[in-house]
This record gives C-alpha cells, structure tokens and sequence, in this order.
C-alpha cells in the first residue's frame, strides 16, 4: 500500500509506521463465510473524519456486510461537519453515513447501528475512529463471535480489581461499585469487568438491551462520556460475559492509538483532586449516578408493577411471588423484597473479593496512564529507527537489496511479508528466530534451515483450539553441557503460538563423569520465551527428555511434545502433532515423521518383541524422538513409566537407547504408534553438525565407544545397542 499525501500531513513518523506494521500481522482464514451479516460501525468527529478513509482501508473486510458511519449534525450538538469530508467518506467501499439529529457522546459509534440492524444475530464490530487495527481484525472478531456466541468479545479490556483503592490514589471509592459487583458473572480470564471500545468490540444484536442502554447513557453528562461504563453495566445487568482476546491475531499490543488521538481523547483531561486519572473521574461519577438514579436503594416511584417486575428480572433478583403478578399484594412489598435480596447479596461480597492492589502494578497502571496522557508518550525517533521504520514502505525490490545487504538466506525466494519479517527484530518474527539460529550453526546449514522458518503454519481448527484452551501443550527435552547453550537453535525454529512451556529438564550431574551445567548457560537459556528449567537428582539418560515431564503432569489430557537438541524443527511441527492428536490419532503416540520400522531391519521373532504383528503405514513400531514425538498421560501412564526406568537400569546399550526403551513399554501396553506421512507441514528437518560431536548417542557417545564420522549420518551402531538391550530384556524376561 502507499499512504497518500492528503493523509501524511495528519501523522507522525512513528503512525506511519504503525499504519504499514498493522499490514504485516497475520489474518486468520475462515473456513467458511460467516452465517450472519457482519457490519462494522463507529463515529467521528470534525478532525478526525479527514483520516477515516484511511483508517477504514486498513482492515481486511471482505466479510464485511456495510460500515455504518453514524454522523451526527453537530459534534457535541455545537460544531458542524464538513460536507466535502463527508462526501469523500461515502466512496469507500462499503462504508454508509447515517446522519443522526442529535450527538448521543461517543455511543452514537454503535447504539444507532444496533436500533438499525433487524437480525438478533447479526455480528457488529464497533471501533474507534483514531485507533491502527491489525488488518485481521474483522476476521478474529468474526472468528471468536462464532465459538462464543453469547459473549461479548474484545480486543482489549480491564477490571475494576485493578483499579487502587488505598494511598494516594483512595479517591477511587471501591463502595461505589457494589451494585456492579452484584449484577457481575463470575469473572476469570479472559472474562473481563469492562470491554473498551479501544480495542473494538462485538456484540450480537440479541445480547444488547438497547432501552437500559438509552437510560444509562442519559443519566448524566458523566454517563454520556463513558461509554465504555454505561455499556459494560448494561451487559453486566443482563449477565453477558466480556472476552478478551490475546492472541497472534488480535492483543492489546498490536492495536496503535494515532498520536491525534492521544492529543485531543477524553483521557487527556486533567482529573480533580484524589483521581489518578480523568477516565476513573468519569466512571466513578457514572457508575453513581446509575446507581442512585436508575437502580436505587428504594424502588423508584416512576415504575409500574409490571416495569419493576422486569427490573427485577433482569437483574437476576428472586422475587417469590414472581412470575405470576397478581401475587403481589402492594408496591412496598415488592420494593422489600427487592432491597432485601440486594442487601443479601451485598453482605455476602466480603473484602476479600476485592484484590488488594500491589505497589508494582500501581505503579504498572500508573506509569501507563502517565505514558498514554503526555506528551513524553510519542518516542522521538533517531535516525537510526527512522531506517528501520522505513523498511515496511519499501517495495519488493528495495527489501531484497536490504536482505541481500543483511546476508539473510533464501532472501530471493521470500515473499514481500517474509522478507518484513525477516528483516524485523520482533518476538517470533523470522529475523528475531535467525539471530538466536545463525550463531549456533555451520554456514553451509543456512539455507537448509531458513528453508524450515519459511514452511507453512497449519491453522488449528475450532475442536482443536477449545481441546488447548482446556488442556496445556507442554515442550519437553533435555541436553548435555557441552550443548546448552545451543538449544536456542533448535527452540526458535518453533511456533509457540500454543505452548504453554518449554521444560528443559537437567539432571543435577550429567553422564558417566558427573559433568555440572554451566550456571551461566541456565541463566541464558531460561531468558528464552516459555522455558522452565528442571533439575533433577538422577540421570536417566536419553530418556530424561520425556519421562521427568510427564511423571509432573496431573492433567491426562494434556498433551506433552518431545523434542531432541541437536535438531531444526519446520514451524509448524507442533501445531501438525497438536491437530493430529486431537482430531485424528488421540488414542495414540505420534511422531512427526514417517521414520522407520524395526522389523525392516532386526529379527524381532521368537518373543524377543512384545508381538510378531508387522504394523502397517500410518502404525509403526518405533518412536524416534529426533523427528518430535507427541504423548499424554491418559495412555503413558505412571506404570508404564516405571517400566521405562526399569529396562533403562538393565545394560548400558537400554540406558542409552531411550527410542527403543520407550516403543518396547509403549507396544508391551498395546499403545499404538503413529508415523505421521509427510506433507507441508512436517517431514523437514535439519540435523545439526553439532549433535554429530562425540557425545552424539547414535556414534556410542557416554559408552566410551566412539565410533563412526562426524560428518556422517547412521543408524548402525544405535540398531547394534538396540539388538543388545532386547537380549537383556528378554534374558530378564525369562
């Protein structure tokens, strides 16, 4: 894209960066177009509609029905919109103006648009007019809609336990929020207390009681600049959930405020005297003046029976005599017991259910209101980080001149994101990933493994996503000293995108000789995203890279990923064996590749084997741990683990040879193997020159038998240890 000039004298270098960084974050793919009509809808005001065309543009919205862009005559009832402005607005694509007659504060972005809308369960995605959105915005939002259709769903959201209560800040009056503390569900994340329209929000028709919502938002001015807070109410009242999102595709750190925005928002107001923050100000002022005008100690004398018969209702209040109305003898009757189940309620919320907040996270929030609300916020860029901003706006051409000038592999074969990513140091992006690879490999591997960071990413589906967000996935392996700190190579060429952790499991002496981790490498290694690092007392040898992990699992449905350290992985390994075991195997042990067969090379005949059955593709009968193999502990139990420990005491030849250890205990309790085919998402890897050293198992590395090339790949001498232990499992058999 090329920004125009009509729109770059309203930015700042640091919004033009961002405009062009929102086009590089991924977009989800939908499996199929939405079921219901999805309409976008916001507000503008006088200044900021000159950006709407762009702002619009940014967002991928071939999903999209219509944009409602709700004008009304005056902003603020007192200053007029320009025609030309307007007329510019109508061409773009699908965007339509409404003129509303009177300006109802920042909720005109929505409440005319769901008025307007007849279907209940039509999606409506509200945003905000000064906000950068990730391009996949409208796609995540749809996405999310479908798996929870009664929830509201946020790219940003807070709640009000983090709001400090003590100290200099005890103008926040905690008391205040009783009431919205009563109506509140049950609250643990990602459910939040409030979903703010900075991070755009959506909603279905059916899930918004629009004749509280007009009641709210004209209970008093405080109330008419609070969206966020009459919204949130109104969904709290009616016991609507608010999820946040915090994903590749959708957090709160992808979503960029224009420096127009952070001049001129409500926020940047000075707050009086005892408040943090102007927005706390205003809430605070809302959430009482609801309270005491709308919902009340008392019942309000302006309700009918039957009015307050609905309040109750909707307020999830038990009246006895409800539903049937004739048994409610007088007003005041059912005032009392209305307030009586209040106070109930009331009394049961005790102090401990409101966190305290600690000087750290004060001091998080305030520092980020702070940075929000001045000037300070807008980074003075140098020319350094000028050169690095520009390189999103250079074509195809100009970033293979910059890749070549970086020396990154493969740059002639990447695409225009690729390259972006490559020449990028953000968290997971190709660039960040080659940095912690390049140092730890041979030159003549750099093509091979750039090749790996560049294979496609299998999307999960929604049966897979809900099994992860149920069940941890956890990366397991271990190392030797000498290796340590090298693993980074191996980790970076992973999608982490839903891995919980990286155990890193290390015995407190390794091998033969009782070598000790260098504290340094421990050090350097745990700064990696997700690593945990475990010590253990005793060394089981090859084995150690999975068995300590899953004997500390209590969840057997959590799936637990086994990985050697001396391989790099193709990026989506881990999301291919996720899928796999959920959907297609989940009653088996996966590898990720298609491997090899121990009948194809050892006599396994005479009861030397736990069966003479030959397994047939996809089934197998040997793991081999350096292709990544996937288990949970509903079919790796405690028993066979024990019985791993066991052969591995055996001999020397059982204790280094973990992949047969591992599939002897695994065919023995009649768990299946599953040697996943080849296909774009698995099947490559790069076994690294530096796992072929002399402590490489598979050339007698630990058994003081050295033997073969270090140059060279074979299985020889590991089916030579294999044919050893099956003699000493069988001699101990009998």
């Amino acid at each position: 894209m090329k920004l125009s000039n009509r729109f770059k004298k309203y930015l700042t270098d640091e919004d033009i960066y961002h405009i062009y960084k929102s086009q590089s974050y991924p977009v989800r793919n939908l499996k199929q177009p939405p079921k219901n009509k999805v309409y976008i809808t916001l507000t503008t005001d006088p200044k900021r509609i000159k950006l709407l065309p762009l702002m619009l543009s940014l967002l991928d919205t071939d999903n999209v029905y219509k944009i409602h862009v709700n004008i009304p005559k005056k902003y603020r009832n007192e200053e007029p919109y320009n025609t030309k402005d307007i007329e510019e607005l109508k061409k773009v694509k699908k965007v339509k103006v409404f003129r509303i007659e009177k300006d109802m504060g920042p909720i005109t972005k929505m409440l005319p648009t769901i008025e307007r809308v007849k279907d209940l369960n039509s999606i409506i995605i509200s945003i905000d007019d000064d906000i950068v959105y990730p391009r996949g915005l409208v796609n995540e939002m749809i996405y999310q809609s479908d798996r929870y259709p009664n929830e509201i769903i946020t790219g940003n959201g807070f709640s009000f336990d983090l709001f400090p209560t003590e100290g200099e800040y005890k103008g926040y009056d905690i008391d205040k929020m009783k009431k919205w503390w009563e109506y509140s569900t049950p609250r643990r994340y990602p459910q939040v207390d409030v979903a703010e329209g900075f991070g755009a929000i959506s909603y279905r028709k059916g899930l918004v009681n629009i004749d509280i919502l007009h009641k709210f938002n004209d209970t008093s001015k405080y109330c008419k600049l609070s969206d966020d807070i009459t919204i949130n109410y109104m969904l709290s009242i009616n016991k609507v959930k608010r999820r946040l999102v915090n994903n590749k595709y959708l957090n709160s750190d992808i979503i960029y405020p224009l420096s127009t925005g952070e001049k001129e928002g409500l926020h940047t107001q000075e707050p009086p005297e005892n408040y943090w923050d102007y927005n706390v100000y205003k809430y605070v002022q809302c959430i009482d003046n609801i309270n005491k005008n709308i919902i009340g100690d008392e019942c309000p004398k302006r309700y009918s029976k039957k009015e307050l018969l609905n309040i109750a209702k909707s307020n999830n209040i038990r009246i006895t005599r409800y539903p049937p109305l004739k048994g409610v003898k007088n007003m005041k009757e059912l005032c009392d017991d209305i307030k009586k189940s209040r106070d109930k309620s009331i009394k049961r919320k005790t102090d401990k259910s409101i966190k305290r907040i600690t000087d750290k996270s004060i001091k998080r929030k305030t520092d980020k209101s702070i940075k929000r609300k001045t000037d300070k916020s807008i980074k003075r860029i140098t020319d350094k980080s000028i050169k690095r901003i520009n390189k999103p706006l250079l074509s195809l051409d100009e970033l293979k001149k910059n890749a070549k000038a970086e020396k990154i592999p493969l740059y002639t074969e990447m695409t225009k994101e690729q390259l972006i990513s490559a020449l990028s140091d953000d968290v997971f992006s190709i660039g960040w990933r080659w940095k912690y690879i390049k140092p730890n490999i041979l030159k003549r591997e750099y093509n091979d493994t750039m090749r790996l960071l560049l294979t496609p990413i299998r999307e999960l589906n929604p049966k897979t996503i809900d099994y992860v967000n149920k069940h941890k996935v956890y990366i397991t392996m271990t190392t030797a000293p000498t290796r340590l700190k090298r693993i980074v190579a191996v980790l970076a060429t992973l999608d982490l995108s839903y891995v919980d952790k990286i155990n890193v499991v290390l015995p407190q002496k390794y091998g033969r000789n009782n070598e000790e981790y260098n504290k340094a490498d421990i050090t350097n290694i745990s700064k990696f995203p997700k690593v945990n690092i475990i010590r253990i007392d005793e060394d089981y040898g090859p084995i150690t890279k999975m068995l300590p992990t899953l004997e500390r699992i209590k969840d057997k449905k959590t799936i637990i990923i086994s990985i050697d350290d001396d391989v790099g992985y193709s990026l989506s390994m881990i999301n291919d064996l996720i899928y796999n075991k959920v959907v297609v195997y989940p009653d088996s042990v996966l590898t990720s590749m298609e491997g090899m067969n121990l009948h194809d090379y050892l006599d396994l005949k005479g009861g030397i084997w736990p069966t003479d059955k030959i397994p047939v593709k996809p089934y197998g009968d040997l793991i081999e741990g350096w292709t990544g193999v996937c288990y949970t502990k509903d079919l790796v139990t405690q028993k066979c683990l024990d019985e791993m420990k066991e052969i591995g005491k055996l001999s020397k030849d059982c204790f280094f040879s973990d992949d047969l250890v591992i599939s002897y205990v695994l065919i023995k309790n009649n768990i299946k193997i599953v040697r996943l085919p080849d296909s774009e998402y698995n099947g490559m890897v790069v076994s690294y020159k530096y796992g072929l050293g002399e402590d490489a198992l598979m050339r007698g590395g630990g058994m003081g038998d050295v033997v073969g090339d270090s140059e060279e790949l074979s299985d020889d001498y590991n089916l030579k240890k294999y044919e050893y232990c099956l003699d000493d499992i069988y001699i101990e058999k009998k």
